[in-house]
């Protein structure tokens, strides 16, 4: 624990600019919220029902979320660029740092909420999910032995909520290197 603090504070600067800290945390949290008032959201046009999808209202919520994640990541590296500790000018290892660690921080709040929806508010969801997934090998046809038992571990996998938790903080760990990389190299000043 101590060496990602050590980390933290050497993020900008060789970590004179005490405030990097707080505008991880600020944004991260911001944009972790902004992630559940979407799912909720989703929830309620429907567009996460599996029986009744909803693709365009998934299709703009998603696209609304990457943007927000863009805008709020930009805002953060800007705030500690800009800060009067930096002096207008930042790295971008600092940057990617900085954005990753925002993202990342909303990923885990998104993920929470999820496996709390999935687990205690909506667990149907799951149930339906897996009908879904078992009316779909029906239809496939014969399947082998090997391929079945792949299709089944992959449908257990697939309506677990513990299972999403985590694979949806590695997906997350991903998406966020690849946006934070793009706003850093934007937004990198040296």
């Amino acid at each position: 624990m101590s060496e990602m603090n050590n980390t933290i504070d050497d993020l900008t600067q060789k970590g004179k600019n005490p405030e990097t800290k707080q505008v991880i945390i600020r944004y991260g949290v911001i944009l972790g919220f902004i992630s559940v008032i979407l799912a909720v959201v989703m929830n309620i046009l429907g567009a996460g029902d599996p029986m009744n999808p909803k693709p365009g209202a998934s299709m703009a919520i998603g696209c609304g979320s990457l943007i927000l994640s863009i805008v709020l990541m930009v805002l953060a590296v800007k705030a500690i660029r800009d800060s009067q500790h930096n002096g207008g000018s930042i790295k971008l290892g600092d940057a990617f740092m900085l954005s990753f660690l925002v993202g990342m921080i909303a990923t885990v709040i998104g993920a929470l909420y999820n496996f709390i929806d999935l687990s205690f508010l909506n667990p149907e969801k799951m149930e339906m999910a897996r009908e879904m997934m078992e009316q779909a090998m029906e239809d496939a046809g014969e399947v082998d032995g090997a391929a079945e038992g792949i299709t089944s571990f992959f449908m257990n996998f697939a309506t677990n909520p513990t299972a999403q938790l985590f694979s949806t903080i590695i997906g997350g760990a991903f998406f966020n290197a690849i946006i934070a990389i793009i706003v850093a190299a934007i937004m990198k000043k040296d």
